[in-house]
């Protein structure tokens, strides 16, 4: 299986034009995360990160939190708005909220 690192490797020949396909796409979006955050926050979350990809926002929560999205109003507001910023689907990271964790993609981290 390819890894993620791999694959954008493959995919941009440089490291240069990957970065400048990241910056956009992440100045592009940040307001999108701005509010799902602020939106998780209002919604009593305190730990956590809104991560993008794509289409897919990947909730990283602290793991005592999970059972909060067992809830179906929770859940379904947390979707319902994700959508209306712009999302298709959304993810819980299993491996919970954790700091630094995109560190893992820079080879800087340990994949738990």
């Amino acid at each position: 299986m390819e890894s993620l690192e791999q694959s954008l490797l493959q995919k941009y020949s440089s490291l240069e034009q990957l970065l400048k396909t990241y910056k956009s796409v992440a100045v592009a979006f940040s307001g999108g995360l701005d509010s799902a955050e602020s939106y998780l926050r209002d919604l009593g979350f305190r730990q956590f990160r809104v991560r993008h990809h794509g289409k897919i926002a990947r909730l990283e929560l602290d793991a005592g939190e999970f059972p909060r999205l067992t809830d179906d109003t929770v859940r379904l507001k947390i979707r319902d708005k994700l959508r209306e910023i712009g999302f298709t689907w959304a993810t819980v990271d299993l491996a919970a909220f954790k700091s630094e964790s995109m560190n893992i993609l820079l080879g800087e981290g340990e994949n738990e």
